[in-house]
């Protein structure tokens, strides 16, 4: 039913492999019939939880379909089979009915019943076409299921490409999530392309709000002389900055010098309130971010000022 003429390379183990392979194994693993959870009643919900048997928790996904369920008071999780997690995507907070009380040395076990709260909006991966309509295969592995994107919604975007899709609907226990092309980030073998991937897998905020960059570019690149007034003036000591040469951030530094037989070290800590003022648009967002982000070829900044 499916046919390709191409094959890829899969960094995993470094050979070319056929796409036509890989899909009927992924085929026959996604579309096996699926065990169709049944919510229980909400009088039968209150009298479960009395006995114990109703959980709430953040799901944990896994490439090979089977999950489990952290609990915020318990130490121990909940082993959810690959046929009981519903349609539970990773992170999503769930209510779990348990199968029962966990042996000794055992984990429990659990059917997902509900979603309480989902947590992805969007999911950041590689799509792949077949014929008209095509699939993303998610770059975070702890979702298992692929999403499926319909001719309408794949805005042409080619076999290959690292997407950023909208997920519009989350399926049931025999149909895929659902999802609409809401980025191209450009082909998986582009530079650059998997950084860029990585920035939006992690929700990384890449672009500043327009108040905050011009805030940011009416800070001066040089001291003023309104900036020494009450301050010592140490510019004449040989200063080193202690941030490394491809720091973006260069805020510390010390200084050494001789005074007969005693040495003195001077730390020297930039007074970034200076110039960003308490409660301005670029203190705001740097609050917001908290820090800076360095990844392997650029460093997204709390701040664009230093």
């Amino acid at each position: 039913m499916y046919k390709h003429k191409s094959a890829f390379f899969s960094h995993s183990k470094g050979v070319y492999v056929s796409k036509k392979k890989i899909w009927e194994k992924k085929k026959k693993k996604k579309f096996s019939k699926e065990k169709i959870s049944v919510k229980p009643k909400k009088r039968d919900i209150k009298a479960l939880s009395k006995l114990g048997l109703i959980k709430e928790g953040t799901f944990i996904g896994n490439h090979k379909g089977f999950g489990f369920v952290e609990l915020e008071e318990e130490e121990d999780d909940i082993f959810i089979p690959a046929d009981h997690t519903g349609t539970a995507m990773h992170m999503d907070r769930v209510r779990v009915l348990l199968k029962n009380e966990a042996k000794t040395g055992k984990r429990r076990e659990g059917t997902v019943i509900e979603i309480l709260e989902r947590v992805n909006k969007e999911i950041v991966g590689t799509f792949q076409r077949e014929r008209d309509y095509g699939f993303i295969l998610c770059d975070n592995q702890k979702f298992s299921k692929d999403i499926y994107i319909s001719p309408k919604n794949s805005k042409g975007v080619r076999d290959g490409d690292k997407v950023v899709a909208e997920i519009i609907d989350y399926g049931n226990d025999r149909r895929k999530p659902e999802g609409k092309i809401a980025e191209n980030l450009g082909s998986m073998n582009a530079p650059g392309t998997d950084i860029l991937a990585i920035v939006k897998s992690f929700n990384i905020p890449s672009e500043f709000p327009v108040k905050v960059m011009n805030q940011a570019m009416r800070v001066p690149d040089h001291v003023q002389e309104a900036d020494r007034d009450g301050r010592t003036d140490l510019t004449q000591l040989m200063t080193v900055t202690i941030d490394g040469e491809d720091a973006k951030d260069l805020d510390d530094a010390v200084s050494l010098t001789k005074e007969g037989n005693i040495y003195h070290l001077g730390v020297h800590i930039a007074d970034v309130s200076n110039y960003v003022q308490g409660g301005s648009a670029l203190d705001k967002e740097a609050l917001k971010r908290g820090t800076s982000v360095y990844l392997a070829d650029r460093v997204i900044l709390t701040e664009s000022v230093h």
